[in-house]
């Protein structure tokens, strides 16, 4: 089966989501993964048509030079597997990927987080949706839109 991945990049609250052609999500991970099992993980599906990887940008005024480093760094790695792995992707800014799903521009993060919470659950009803694989999810989601071959051929 053909699966297609996202990966939302936060060192401590980010997740991978893998979603098959069947439109069902197949493997998370979060919180407290190396670098090295998302590595492995991604290896395990040999199938991969293709994935997103959300870009984050420069600390802005109020934000932890540290922790975004730290987010920089864990975005660069991700990229790196992707690209070790031979498996296609895209970076994508939130505020592109939310305007490809028809989400609004919520200036409020509380705001953004609850529209992208309810446009997953629309899509995956059988999932339990929690704040952090949401978006990941929601990546997955657009890479199988972007990469999903546009002529499906039946055997």
């Amino acid at each position: 089966m053909a699966s297609y991945f996202g990966i939302d990049p936060g060192s401590t609250s980010g997740a991978v989501a893998i979603i098959g052609d069947d439109h069902k999500p197949i493997y998370w991970m979060c919180k407290n993964e190396t670098t090295r099992d998302i590595y492995e993980g991604l290896g395990d599906f040999y199938e991969i048509r293709g994935g997103i990887v959300e870009d984050v940008g420069p600390a802005r005024p109020g934000q932890g030079l540290a922790s975004q480093s730290k987010l920089i760094l864990h975005a660069g790695e991700m990229r790196a597997i992707a690209s070790c792995l031979g498996i296609p992707w895209e970076l994508m800014t939130a505020k592109k990927w939310r305007a490809m799903l028809g989400l609004a521009q919520a200036k409020a993060r509380p705001q953004r987080k609850k529209l992208n919470k309810e446009l997953a659950q629309r899509l995956y009803p059988n999932e339990k949706m929690t704040n952090d694989k949401v978006d990941a999810l929601l990546l997955a989601h657009l890479a199988m839109k972007i990469f999903e071959p546009k002529n499906k051929t039946q055997n």
